[in-house]
């Protein structure tokens, strides 16, 4: 499924991102964000700790956004402020550092050149992509109301694709789990790239500027 090899970049018009472990790496975050979860269960906070891991092992399982929240011990609304506590304003001070080499490089690039950028995650991806000084031309998560699913479901991504006014055939999507991301390009008909390797983007923006001054 992944498809690393050379692309025609005068064909492409958008360039669609997953966030978590495609802009940045999650091995530092994760680890830091386990300590810390750790020391709140230490002092008092388990339940809490119990239910975020409750919850990112439903989340892997399902494709239904919808019912992700329900099903636990506390009120959706209460899951709702937790996950977000956790998994989207926790991590944000660590995500810069642990940013790809030249990911913020070739998303210029593109812009540059003219093609059009989108980030689509299955969690909230605004104060994310803030956070590590990137910029896209739409922001798109499960959390939106427009899309309420989960990859490898394709509704987001299509929807992603349209917001920039591409077609399939001219998009690209970046992502880190040929299992989910690439599925759901497979779906769409659009090219996948797994980013798979720290010089990934430095690699892609060599590729670009080689191809485009041809």
């Amino acid at each position: 499924m992944p498809q690393n090899d050379a692309i025609d970049w005068g064909r492409i018009k958008a360039v669609v991102f997953d966030v978590d472990g495609t802009l940045y790496r999650q091995g530092p975050v994760r680890l830091r964000m386990g300590m810390a979860l750790i020391g709140h269960a230490l002092r008092g906070g388990y339940a809490d700790a119990r239910a975020l891991l409750q919850f990112r092992k439903k989340r892997e399982a399902s494709t239904n956004h919808v019912n992700s929240l329900e099903g636990f011990d506390r009120p959706a609304k209460d899951m709702e402020a937790l996950v977000r506590d956790w998994m989207v304003a926790r991590p944000l001070p660590y995500l810069k550092g642990a940013r790809f080499a030249d990911v913020d490089a070739f998303m210029a690039a593109l812009r540059a050149h003219g093609i059009k950028t989108a980030v689509l995650s299955d969690y909230p991806v605004r104060e994310k992509l803030a956070a590590m000084g990137l910029e896209a031309d739409s922001c798109h998560s499960a959390f939106d109301p427009e899309i309420l699913t989960l990859k490898p479901d394709p509704k987001g991504l299509m929807f992603a694709v349209a917001a920039l006014g591409a077609q399939p055939h001219e998009t690209v999507y970046i992502g880190d789990r040929p299992e989910k991301d690439g599925l759901c390009a497979s779906r769409c008909y659009v090219r996948f790239l797994h980013c798979n390797t720290p010089r990934f983007y430095s690699n892609l923006l060599r590729d670009l500027k080689g191809r485009q001054a041809a």
